[in-house]
């Protein structure tokens, strides 16, 4: 199974989804693919999962796509700062942090990013 999300920076709204049934144990199980047109104009920030339970959970889709589909929402939510220090040298959208920021406004900026991953974690 193949999920493509085109997901906006930086409001992180999807803009197109497409799936994907490479392999599949029926052969209906890619009837319900079309479906997931339905993402396009949600944001992938708080509320997403149970937006996708709802319109997604049990017999409305495919329950190995739904899964993996929720698991995508955190990777783009958590891609924001990653983009956003790229574009801090390319000029594609303001910076998350001004040059000019205090110590406080920069922890409360970066606060979310702490043991998200073993590159943010808290040593302390």
């Amino acid at each position: 199974m193949v999920i493509d999300l085109i997901v906006g920076f930086p409001d992180v709204v999807i803009k197109g989804a497409r799936v994907r049934m490479e392999a599949h144990p029926r052969g209906h199980c890619t009837s319900i693919v079309d479906d997931y047109r339905k993402l396009a104009g949600l944001s992938t920030e708080r509320g997403f999962s149970q937006k996708v339970r709802e319109l997604f959970g049990g017999p409305r889709a495919c329950a190995h796509t739904t899964a993996l589909l929720q698991a995508m929402a955190p990777v783009a939510i958590q891609s924001i700062w990653s983009m956003r220090q790229v574009s801090q040298t390319e000029q594609m959208v303001a910076p998350p942090i001004g040059v000019d920021a205090s110590p406080e406004e920069l922890r409360a900026q970066m606060a979310y990013n702490v043991n998200a991953c073993h590159v943010w974690s808290n040593p302390g």
